[in-house]
C-alpha cells in the first residue's frame, strides 16, 4: 500500500530595485515583479529508485501575491509493469534518466506547472485596506 508521498520543495525569488520590477515612492516601494527559481526532491519510501529531482523558474507578482512557475523533472522513476507484475520495475525519465540508462526516456510527463496564490494579499489589495 503507497502512502502519502513526501516531497520537499525551496524556492527563491529576487526583486530587483529598479523600473519596470518595482514602482511607487522610494519610502513605500511596490515591488510589482520578482524573479526565481525552485528546488524540488521527492522520495519514494518502497523505493530509492522512484524518487524525484526537479527544478524550475518562477515569476512573482504584485509583491509575490502570485506566483507562476514552469519546471522539469530532471529525474523521475516510475513504476511499471514487470516479470513479477505492476509496479515491479523502475523505468527512469526525465534528462538524467535519459544519460544513464539504456532504458531511459524524456517525457512530457517531466514537465510541471506550478500557481502559487497568497489569497490574504489578494483580497487585501482587491478590498484597498493595508497595515501601516
Amino acid at each position: 500500500m503507497e502512502g502519502v508521498p513526501v516531497e520537499f520543495g525551496f524556492h527563491f525569488t529576487y526583486g530587483p530595485p529598479s523600473t519596470p520590477w518595482r514602482i511607487g515612492p522610494k519610502a513605500k516601494p511596490f515591488q510589482l515583479f520578482t524573479v526565481g527559481g525552485m528546488l524540488l526532491v521527492g522520495i519514494n519510501r518502497e523505493s530509492d529508485y522512484r524518487g524525484n529531482f526537479s527544478l524550475g523558474a518562477i515569476i512573482g507578482a504584485f509583491e509575490n501575491a502570485i506566483i507562476l512557475g514552469v519546471g522539469m523533472d530532471l529525474y523521475r522513476g516510475i513504476a511499471v509493469r514487470g516479470p513479477s507484475g505492476p509496479g515491479t520495475e523502475t523505468i527512469p525519465t526525465g534528462p538524467i534518466g535519459w544519460a544513464v540508462s539504456r532504458r531511459g526516456e524524456v517525457t512530457a510527463e517531466n514537465v510541471f506547472f506550478v500557481v502559487t496564490a497568497n489569497i490574504g494579499d489578494v483580497l487585501k489589495r482587491l478590498s484597498g485596506s493595508s497595515e501601516e
